[in-house]
């Protein structure tokens, strides 16, 4: 099947005649053949759906039409040819099931994947069949326990308990069952496989995943009722989709690579297996192989901690073979579940949560190989290989509820994997010791090495030494050195060093096999305790303990405190006694044995100090008063007062200090230390403040040299009047109701306050002197301030110029000095800076108003609030094009901005062409014919006028100085980006490799530093940059490419925030009808504009080559482009040309190009063609004069457009008004196939 994608459009015809000009019947007549005809298109778009089929199978649409409008809802249903099972889609939609349901909002390409099915291993049996159990004993350890569990009573199912054993005593029923054949195990399981309905609600996936398995292996082993099946079955696809706190069967199978994961993979495996649902088992084989390691299968996992993974950018859930990580070997780690004991560490910790996925892994792949999948192949034997580590590194065999584990690898891989017998069953399953394991060959087990001390003895050998085979058995254990027996099948042993023992066993048909055990024998452990430290009360001290032995160690210490658990010596504690205490260690053992201690740590507790405050008195304001504290302890000592001051060094008891209370206050002593310690404090001195008749100058002590401050006077005295002076400053100015005396004294009745002004460095005396207006008394004070030179120097930096949009970095070296740091910044303007507050901010200088320079000024403060300031001038540059060598523009049409060229200059001739700006070169200028250039002309050398019009002033042999290019350096390095064909993606700030941006693609930049060894853009691609959030700058190290159409497209911002530098050599080429904002510099490299390639911006660069039709605009011009869309450019190549068709122009109306600073830029003319043939695109008058012609030649099928300028054949601007534009086409022969005639209006 397979349906393209088409878009329909209904046509409006809507006729509108102008004809309000004299002489309109002649108009008539002479465009009789030219019909005014004015049409709209309204689009009404449609989409269908793209199919492809692989494997054998098909697809069909609900509803079936195959053509829809957006949003409609479609169901796609899969069926599967016989022997193939539905393997999912892919494409612009994914899904993996054969119902499948998506909304159309846009083309969909979808490809059907169909799977041939595995032809099966077995007839039957999810698990096992009662065929292959029946020629099992009923008799041996296994056999008697399975039997044992088969009867007990069984507990009430749980399936929301992870913990619960029901499961795998339901699963010993059946299996007793099938082989017995005994009615009532059979019954006892229908009942459990109906009682754990509905008891999953309320848990996990965790516990749904290890419980519900069992259940099914049962009900598939004892065949349940019809009823009791249907009811079964309906429950069981419930299971894989049911909700239990935010996840499913599924959803956990296909995220979760771990125990969790592979238990709920084996319970979705087994309800397949027992729906017969093909498509279910082929999705839960296809994860379980991407979990192996095939991420070309399945890599959707979420992984936690990768420090396990043999390689963190492709994690795997078994570790691929041959994998190493510093130099160890961790080929078969499950690193999902080996992390939860911890990151990488050698010898690796033994993790329970490896068995534990291994217990869903083995019985997902158990049923899997029965269905016919190569499971225990699949990733070089993955499942052996985890066995293998698991033995070979991290010497942890299976016990406990994992024992039955090793029977399902020595059965289906042929191995001799230690295997107890009996084994106990595990969480999800287990009986493999009687279904595998009681016919496996001859097996023999010489225990766990053990670990005893020096003297002891410790029993070898398995449990049991010998299985298999033919019994009796014989043994004999070499060496025979410290053993009971060598004879026996677990002999006492007691070597006196460390001794590896091997057992041969000879079974009863002469079979011979060997084993090993280690007997390592350990020294006593001993601890030596020291530490003695001398601290003041409530400090701590560390003492500790010399280890010997084998970690981990457990102390116990004669304060009582135990410490287990210590893996490194010495062992360390902090200890603060409230008096002098002695530590000894009581006990130690370590991971053998107890040992002995000996040694002792002394804690010493030092003399508190104290103070005790005296010295009460009453004083009038002002008067002096003694107070003082007593010490104990140890000289010297410091005291914090209550009123914030602080004695230090104090070498003799008692501290005194005097004090000058303005009102009452109570002193006491809130801090105290001596030599030793920190202590407290007693008692008080309170001193009495008495009203006096007097005055009191305050105000700022110390002072800066030149800065100005406020200093008052409180007084009680009646109806005051005041004389202020001041020696060592200025009085400022006049204060409220007082005067200035020529002598710099200031008088008044009410000036209570006085503002002053620094003099020089030394010393400032405040005076004034009050009278009392009643008594005639007269109180002075005199405040005397500490006047301090102010040192403070501000420095802008030098002034320089920049080329516009630049950054620059503003300020000196430093930008503040002098003696009372810190400074603070502030400067003005802020705009263009990126932190006004900064001593040297960036400022990317784009000056407004027609400016050629913005002057910064920056004011500094210190910790002193001095201040002082400066100022710094950037002349802005501002060049639309700029190089250091020769700079060559091909048929210019239109251009704005300034231009400059540090050796050659030249104009070739234009389009014709106008420039707005001025042009300047070190070197000759030449500007040939059919050029206007809008601006001045200046050559260093010779100036050459081939026709060309300058409407500024032309100068030649001036004296034009060279302008340096900007120098960067920069690396690069990073992940690859690519964006695929017709496809986006965002890209954050940072460094990166080679990024690329396929044909159709959009790469969004937003602002910040990007940057890049290669950045490559195939035709027509995009790069979508926002600017508004700051400037987007990207530096390129090596290869810029913009290829055929691409666009630099702005949606945020204007272009003077894009920044592309490139240090490539020796070209960097713009491709044919390109579009660029921003700035481009390439200081190595002679930059090419290809034909129709459009920048706003400005460029920068070694040379400069500009070929035909290239536009190009400054930052600063108002100008813009006319342009398609890109959604228009798509839609218009790619939809399929039925009839002929002219559109009506736009803009419309529409100025000249070189007034596109206050108008349109030109218009564009649309038209198509369904087959190539003669056409003619001209302009006409209302008098039907021919006034250009812009088409007229052999063209292919397809649509095109074509622009007009406003100019005649001679290249002049026509004079405003009404114009006619047809499009006529020929056959072969000449004949007229199409004629139409839209009209446009042009204004200036």
């Amino acid at each position: 099947m397979n349906t393209t994608m088409r878009k329909t459009c209904s046509i409006f015809a809507i006729i509108v005649w102008h004809l309000l000009l004299l002489g309109a019947m002649t108009v008539l007549a002479m465009f009789a053949s030219i019909p005014l005809i004015y049409a709209q298109s309204i689009p009404s778009w449609k989409y269908a759906v793209t199919l492809n089929i692989v494997g054998a199978g098909t697809v069909t649409l609900d509803p079936p039409d195959g053509i829809y409008n957006p949003n409609t809802v479609i169901k796609l249903i899969a069926t599967a040819a016989p022997g193939y099972v539905f393997s999912g889609y892919s494409g612009d939609y994914k899904g993996w099931m054969n119902v499948e349901t998506m909304k159309i909002d846009d083309k969909k390409n979808l490809t059907a994947t169909f799977s041939k099915l595995p032809a099966p291993r077995y007839p039957a049996g999810i698990w096992t069949s009662a065929a292959e159990i029946n020629v099992l004993p009923i008799s041996g350890l296994s056999w008697e326990q399975l039997k044992r569990e088969a009867d007990a009573p069984l507990s009430p199912p749980n399936l929301s308990d992870n913990e619960d054993d029901a499961n795998v005593a339901v699963l010993a029923k059946a299996l007793v069952y099938a082989r017995t054949g005994e009615e009532k195990y059979r019954q006892a399981v229908i009942a459990a496989c109906m009682a754990a309905i509905g008891t999953e609600l309320g848990g996990r996936t965790l516990a749904l995943g290890r419980e519900l398995m069992a259940y099914v292996l049962a009900a598939d082993l004892v065949g349940l009722p019809p009823n009791e099946e249907a009811t079964f079955r309906n429950w069981l696809r419930q299971m894989l989709t049911l909700n239990l706190s935010g996840q499913s069967l599924r959803s956990t199978h296909e995220r979760r690579p771990n125990n969790w994961g592979t238990h709920c993979g084996a319970a979705r495996a087994a309800i397949a297996r027992y729906l017969g649902d093909a498509t279910e088992l082929e999705r839960t084989a296809r994860i379980f192989k991407g979990w192996l390691g095939d991420r070309n299968t399945y890599a959707e996992f979420v992984y936690g901690n990768l420090d396990w993974q043999a390689d963190q950018n492709a994690p795997v859930g078994i570790n691929p073979l041959g994998a190493t990580i510093q130099g160890r070997s961790v080929d078969g780690v499950l690193p999902d579940d080996q992390r939860r004991g911890g990151g990488f560490i050698w010898p690796p910790q033994k993790v329970n949560y490896v068995y534990g996925a291994l217990q869903g892994a083995l019985m997902q792949a158990t049923i899997l190989y029965r269905a016919g999948y190569d499971v225990w192949n699949w990733e070089n034997q993955a499942l052996l290989r985890a066995f293998k580590w698991l033995h070979d590194e991290a010497n942890f065999p299976a016990r406990g509820d994992d024992e039955w584990l090793p029977h399902i690898i020595n059965y289906y891989y042929k191995k001799n994997f230690p295997a107890a017998i009996p084994a106990k069953p595990g969480k999800n399953a287990g009986w493999t010791d009687w279904l595998y394991g009681s016919h496996l060959a001859f097996i023999v087990n010489a225990g766990w090495d053990k670990k005893i001390m020096t003297g002891h003895s410790v029993q070898i050998g398995g449990s049991p030494t010998a299985s298999g085979g033919a019994t009796p058995y014989s043994y004999t254990w070499s060496p025979s050195t410290g053993l009971d027996n060598p004879n026996a099948a677990n002999p006492n042993a007691s070597p006196p060093s460390t001794m590896a023992y091997t057992v041969q066993v000879t079974d009863a048909n002469g079979v011979k096999a060997s084993d090993q055990v280690i007997v390592n024998v350990n020294s006593l452990p001993t601890a030596t305790v020291n530490g003695n430290a001398s601290i003041c009360a409530g400090e701590s001290a560390t003492i500790s303990a010399a280890l010997s032995g084998t970690a981990p160690w457990s102390l116990t210490w004669s304060d009582g405190v135990t410490q287990n658990g210590i893996i490194s010596s010495p062992a360390t504690r902090n200890v603060s006694p409230s008096s002098t205490t002695t530590y000894t260690v009581t006990a130690i053992s370590d991971a053998n044995d107890a040992g002995t201690a000996s040694g002792s740590a002394t804690v010493t507790i030092k003399p508190t100090p104290t103070a005790t405050v005296s010295g009460s008195a009453n004083v009038y304001a002002g008067s002096l008063a003694t107070i003082s504290a007593a010490l104990t302890g140890s000289a010297p000592w410091s005291l914090t007062w209550s009123d914030g001051v602080t004695q230090n060094g104090i070498m003799s008891s008692p501290a005194t200090r005097n004090v000058w209370p303005s009102s009452t206050v109570t002193y006491t002593v809130t801090a105290i230390s001596d030599a030793n310690c920190t202590g407290a404090s007693w008692g008080s001195a309170t001193v009495s403040v008495n009203t006096l008749p007097g005055v009191i100058v305050s105000g700022d002590n110390p002072v800066s040299a030149g800065t100005v401050h406020t200093y008052s006077t409180s007084t009680n005295v009646a109806d005051p009047s005041y004389v202020w002076s001041v020696t060592g400053g200025v009085i400022n100015g006049t204060n409220t109701g007082s005067r200035i005396n020529g002598d710099n004294t200031q008088t008044g009745v009410t000036g209570s306050s006085v503002s002053v002004t620094a003099g020089g460095a030394g010393t400032m005396e405040v005076s004034v002197t009050v009278t009392d207006g009643v008594t005639g008394d007269s109180y002075s004070d005199t405040k005397y301030v500490t006047v301090m030179a102010n040192t403070l120097v501000a420095d802008a930096g030098p002034d320089r110029s920049v080329l516009y949009g630049l950054t620059t970095m503003l300020g000196g070296s430093p930008t503040a000095s002098g003696d009372a740091a810190p400074f603070s910044y502030s400067w003005s303007p802020a705009s263009g800076l990126d932190n006004p507050n900064a001593a040297n901010p960036k400022a990317r200088v784009t000056p407004t108003d027609g400016a050629s320079t913005v002057t910064y000024t920056v004011t500094v403060t210190d910790a002193k609030g001095n201040t002082a300031s400066d100022q710094v001038t950037i002349e802005v540059q501002s060049y639309v094009l700029f190089c250091n060598g020769y700079l060559k523009i091909n048929r210019n049409q239109f251009s704005e901005g300034d231009i400059h060229s540090n050796t050659k200059l030249e104009f070739q001739t234009g389009a014709p062409g106008i420039h707005a700006g001025n042009l300047t070169a070190k070197g000759d200028l030449t500007i040939r014919t059919q050029n206007t250039i809008r601006g001045n002309a200046t050559a260093g050398d010779d100036l050459y006028l081939f026709g060309a019009a300058v409407t500024g002033a032309t100068q030649e042999h001036a004296n034009v100085a060279a302008i340096s290019l900007p120098g960067f350096s920069f690396s690069a390095g990073g992940p690859n980006v690519t964006v695929p064909t017709n496809g986006s993606q965002t890209l954050a700030p940072g460094s990166y490799g080679t990024v690329a941006v396929k044909s159709e693609g959009t790469l969004f930049l937003s602002a910040g530093d990007y940057y890049v060894s290669v950045l490559k853009t195939d035709p027509n691609a995009m790069l979508s940059v926002n600017a508004s959030d700051g400037p987007v700058n990207i530096y390129v190290v090596s290869d810029l490419q913009f290829d055929v159409g691409v666009q630099v497209k702005l949606t945020g911002g204007s272009s003077d925030g894009v920044l592309f530098v490139s240090l490539q050599k020796p070209k960097l080429v713009v491709g044919a009808k390109a579009i660029l904002y921003g700035t481009l510099i390439a200081p190595q490299a002679q930059v090419h504009f290809s034909n129709d390639s459009k920048i706003k911006g400005a460029v920068y660069a070694s040379s400069l080559s500009i070929d035909p039709m290239v536009t190009f605009y400054h930052h600063t011009s108002s100008s813009g482009f006319l342009k398609e869309s890109k959604a228009e450019a798509m839609a218009g190549e790619k939809s399929a040309v039925s009839n002929y068709q002219l559109e009506q122009n736009y803009p419309n109306p529409f100025s000249p190009p070189e007034w596109g600073f206050a108008g349109n830029p030109g218009t564009m003319i649309r038209f198509a063609l369904p087959e190539a043939s003669r056409t003619t695109v001209a302009i006409y008058s209302l008098t039907g004069r021919l006034v250009r012609e812009l088409v007229n030649g052999e063209m292919p099928a397809g649509r095109h457009a074509v622009s007009w300028n406003g100019q005649d054949q001679a290249g002049n601007i026509v004079a405003a008004g009404t114009y006619f534009y047809r499009l006529a086409v020929q056959g072969a022969r000449g004949e007229a196939m199409f004629t139409q005639t839209r009209r446009m209006t042009f204004i200036k």
